[in-house]
């Protein structure tokens, strides 16, 4: 089968998005366990004793619900039957971390209202680690409440918040929560999930997001880039194998 050089170009753009998404989110999460998991930068301070082992002196204890919130706020699109809704579902997440455009009448439950910048982790099943940072969202943008909607008390710390959730420690602490019969349809309590303790400096923090904030935003907009790329592609390549349209009919 011959492919147009566009659509070559556009497979290898995808490629390349996708890799270098991949890069960005392990310096991300490389930078996080570096500062706040082995303190690697305050190596020569001194430390102090806490419940958590030794942190650096200055430093505190806290709990998640410390510095997050849980939004909970919910709509029946039963009640908004015509209304188009931008849906994170965990079919959505699966397919490529792609919401799908519904109307109320097709979202069969409740939904949680979906907003800037939130970290999505599933509740589902969590030993399948589904993390979604929604960045900006569309107007009537919600989320499946199998789905647990984190967001930092200070909208400015949202990558310390991705960070968080998308870490080794959060993991174990919710593997160490989830309860079902089955592996299937493990579950946790959302609020169980805001006991996890952890070393916290409010200056380091500030720092750290200087830096994570925008590798969040360039991995969104990669998304986003790569979301076009797949439509054209998924759009062009049957229609160049059916012959509706020829080679020579694309600027190629």
């Amino acid at each position: 089968m011959i492919v147009c050089n566009s659509t070559y170009k556009h497979t290898i753009h995808f490629s390349l998005k996708k890799v270098r998404n991949d890069n960005l989110e392990q310096q991300a999460q490389a930078l996080f366990k570096s500062w706040f998991v082995d303190f690697e930068p305050f190596k020569d301070g001194n430390f102090v004793d806490s419940e958590l082992g030794m942190i650096p002196e200055g430093w505190n204890v806290a709990t998640l619900r410390d510095i997050v919130v849980i939004e909970k706020d919910s709509i029946n699109p039963q009640k908004n039957l015509s209304k188009t809704f931008v849906h994170y579902s965990l079919p959505a997440f699966d397919n490529g971390l792609t919401p799908e455009i519904q109307l109320g009448t097709d979202i069969k439950s409740n939904k949680f209202i979906l907003n800037d910048y939130t970290t999505l982790f599933s509740k589902l099943n969590p030993r399948i680690k589904r993390i979604w940072f929604t960045h900006k969202v569309d107007l009537n943008s919600v989320c499946s409440t199998e789905f647990i909607p984190y967001q930092a008390k200070d909208p400015g710390k949202y990558s310390f918040v991705y960070s968080v959730i998308s870490s080794d420690g959060f993991y174990n602490s919710i593997m160490s929560l989830v309860n079902g019969a089955t592996g299937s349809h493990q579950r946790f309590h959302l609020e169980d999930s805001l006991n996890l303790k952890l070393a916290i400096n409010v200056d380091v923090i500030t720092e750290l997001c200087k830096i994570v904030n925008p590798i969040l935003d360039k991995i969104h907009y990669l998304r986003q880039e790569n979301k076009e790329l797949s439509f054209l592609r998924d759009s062009l390549l049957p229609k160049l194998m059916s012959g509706e349209i020829k080679i020579n009919d694309l600027n190629c």
